[in-house]
């Protein structure tokens, strides 16, 4: 994963997952990040989801960070080319704000 990848804001479209618009960004020859940037906001990383199937997963953590006053994104991020037959490692990647980034250990009181 690289720290960070800036995105513009006429790259953001909508995915709908059964009724529900998310936010989406696809991305072409890049490796995720840990962290994206849109309009000066920072959305960490927070859980992946594989590509067939994942509605009923991907909304039910939106709904909960949602739940929480956090705001997602959803990204996809080409496979490495170590895997091209397979369809495992095709993911949808969700970010959010205001969550504590990967590697930050646990929150105190945890």
């Amino acid at each position: 994963m690289v720290s960070e990848i800036t995105v513009p804001e006429d790259r953001i479209e909508v995915l709908e997952v059964d009724g529900q618009e998310l936010p989406y960004v696809e991305f072409h020859r890049r490796q995720p990040a840990v962290k994206l940037v849109l309009d000066g906001e920072e959305y960490f990383f927070y859980k992946t989801f594989p590509l067939r199937g994942y509605a009923p997963a991907l909304l039910k953590a939106v709904r909960q960070l949602e739940a929480e006053g956090k705001k997602v994104l959803v990204a996809y991020f080409p496979p490495g080319r170590n895997f091209p037959t397979s369809h495992h490692w095709d993911r949808l990647y969700l970010y959010a704000t205001g969550i504590r980034p990967i590697g930050m250990g646990k929150a105190p009181g945890l």
